[in-house]
């Protein structure tokens, strides 16, 4: 009977012990990441090579445990856990990388130190080093084995202030993976009592940090954390550790990275229609990969109207001037006619309401809002409103702006064009003579209310609500209303 709970000991000792071993997957990972993103570098940039001079040796430097263990504790500060032996098994991985990989690795590392100036200087080395420890920089561009260097979910990147949506994610932009990621750890510094939590929950999602230690009461350290972490990415903490350590050996080492230079100047250009990044890629003879690399955030490679595109700025006369061509090229492949949409513009009048947009045009209210930036529930007059309808219904809704309103009902309905209704000038609506049932409310206007919305939240039309109070359709912020409740 005493043997089961013997058996459980063990295992708990075994878990607890130093005896890990390197996550293999991990490993294989960081090299993929290496030699895809020297290619990448070979694409985007201009490489000066170093001098023969600056050849490296064959062997990485001499060092000891003790050494390495004062480095860190110098250099990291409370995120430092103490020494572990995966520490070295990742100083070695790093170390024996092909040098063509190390070198572009060393010449990124001083092209980006600049981008880090705004990163509070608590986070700064662990995050600097956590992005060449991910050996991710600079690419987001999509391959099966490329993520950001940071985990920052989307709803955490929403919260911090950034478009997040099914087309586009700012936060694969690295100056946005930047902010986000120091504003997320200084949040979770706060959250957790120990920083290498932080920066675990950071990479692993807190969910994980959370689930372990509410299931072992006896994690001090990142390195009791480490068995709780089924991820591969739980290898993060000893590769950045060991990332660091081997950076300050370059000297020693004699391995200057690769100086590097932009190749081209980048700028940026208004897209006014629906377009896909391979349309522009192959009417303007730009490598494709490097467009993608430019423009990240769209996540389906695919450009909506009013969003800003990267191109080099030697290709930005061209794009202006063959736009029409790079929107219409083999359009058919990229945007299916059963797919395909149009963006319009409908210049409003006055008594639409949000709700005839719908209506009249199958458009999702959010989609609209979100397109035009609107946040209030008020619709302007002779305000031009954005959106996206089936581009074989495009010219028939341009034509909405010359129709009146019973026409626009007709076509809604898919009925005849009728003859347009004579419009008489609106008369202030007569107070009610008749008795009027129901409970008697009074409710204050706010910012961004309308009539509609107020009578959709109390159960009651707009009509009603005009007719109750003897108004017209407007209304301001605190105007005082009389509602009868059904």
């Amino acid at each position: 009977m005493k043997v089961l709970p013997l058996i459980v000991l063990f295992v708990l000792i075994c878990l607890k012990s130093n005896s890990y071993a390197a996550d293999k997957p991990y490993q294989q990972l960081l090299k993929d990441r290496f030699a895809f993103q020297a290619q990448e570098v070979f694409i985007r940039y201009k490489l000066s090579p170093p001098t023969r001079s600056q050849e490296p040796t064959s062997v990485f430097p001499r060092y000891d445990s003790v050494a390495v263990d004062q480095f860190l504790k110098a250099k990291f500060g409370n995120y430092y856990d103490g020494y572990h032996p995966l520490i070295e098994e990742y100083i070695h991985f790093f170390s024996s990388q092909p040098h063509q990989h190390l070198k572009t690795w060393f010449g990124l590392h001083h092209y980006f130190s600049p981008k880090w100036v705004g990163v509070s200087q608590e986070n700064h080395d662990v995050l600097n080093m956590l992005a060449l420890s991910q050996v991710q920089a600079i690419s987001f561009v999509e391959h099966e084995t490329i993520k950001p260097p940071f985990n920052i979910p989307a709803p955490i990147a929403i919260y911090f202030g950034c478009e997040v949506t099914a087309h586009v994610d700012n936060s694969r932009l690295f100056e946005f993976q930047l902010k986000i990621a120091d504003k997320y750890l200084t949040q979770l510094n706060q959250k957790f009592l120990k920083k290498s939590f932080a920066l675990g929950a950071l990479i692993c999602s807190a969910a994980t940090v959370n689930k372990a230690l509410a299931m072992d009461d006896l994690i001090f350290t990142y390195w009791d954390l480490y068995p709780y972490m089924a991820s591969t990415y739980r290898d993060f903490y000893p590769a950045l550790l060991a990332a660091s350590f081997v950076l300050s050996k370059q000297k020693d080492w004699r391995m200057d990275g690769f100086v590097i230079e932009e190749n081209t100047t980048h700028t940026s250009v208004v897209v006014y229609d629906t377009i896909h990044l391979a349309q522009i890629a192959t009417v303007l003879n730009i490598e494709s990969k490097a467009l993608i690399s430019m423009n990240p955030q769209y996540i389906k490679k695919i450009v909506l109207p009013t969003y800003s595109l990267h191109l080099p700025l030697d290709k930005v006369a061209d794009f202006n001037r063959l736009k029409d061509s790079i929107y219409q090229y083999n359009r058919e492949t990229y945007f299916p006619s059963t797919l395909d949409s149009c963006y319009v513009f409908y210049r409003t009048k006055s008594g639409d309401y949000f709700r005839d947009l719908i209506r009249w045009f199958g458009v999702d209210l959010e989609e609209i809002k979100r397109l035009n930036g609107f946040t209030s529930n008020t619709l302007k007059k002779d305000w031009d409103v954005f959106f996206k309808v089936a581009c074989e219904d495009s010219a028939l809704v341009a034509s909405f702006d010359k129709l009146a309103r019973n026409q626009k009902d007709a076509l809604a309905r898919g009925e005849a064009i009728p003859e347009p209704k004579v419009v008489e000038p609106e008369k202030p609506h007569a107070v009610a003579t008749t008795p009027v049932s129901g409970q008697k409310i009074t409710y204050t206007v706010k910012s961004g209310d309308s009539l509609w919305g107020i009578g959709q939240k109390h159960k009651v039309s707009d009509q009603d609500i005009m007719r109750w109070n003897n108004i017209d359709s407007r209304i301001q912020p605190g105007q005082k209303l009389i509602i009868y409740l059904p």
